[in-house]
């Protein structure tokens, strides 16, 4: 999975805003492991790094708010929408790299790999109380 640094951390982060690959996720640490195209991993903390939205959430976003939102905002989300249609690493890295250059669409279009990975840890836990 593709994610970027969150660009909007403070200055003590000069990873902020690269796009890297997430190579493992220690639970216990609390820390994601994140490669940026050479061999070195970084941890990260799952707060730090942020995800494009779902694309059936991002489509959502795109019909409940366009009246409030930039033109130019709008548009970037539509293509990034449109490329995640495809699934194609290569158009998910357009994607991110439209983001990162889109400071409005960034905070409409993206959530923390923190927030994706509680969504998940909530749903397994209610699949199990389900399945009881």
């Amino acid at each position: 999975m593709l994610v970027m640094v969150n660009p909007e951390l403070s200055d003590n982060w000069p990873s902020r805003g690269l796009i890297g690959f997430i190579a493992s996720i220690d639970e216990k640490r609390q820390a994601v492991m994140v490669g940026f195209g050479s061999l070195e991993m970084y941890a990260f903390p799952p707060e730090a790094l942020m995800v494009i939205r779902a694309k059936q959430d991002l489509y959502k976003v795109l019909m409940d708010q366009p009246s409030g939102m930039e033109t130019a905002d709008f548009k970037v989300l539509m293509r990034v929408n449109l490329l995640q249609e495809s699934g194609s690493q290569k158009d998910i890295l357009k994607a991110l790299e439209m983001l990162k250059e889109s400071p409005g669409a960034r905070s409409s279009g993206m959530e923390t790999l923190q927030n994706v990975l509680d969504l998940k840890n909530t749903q397994s836990a209610n699949q199990s109380f389900l399945s009881r």
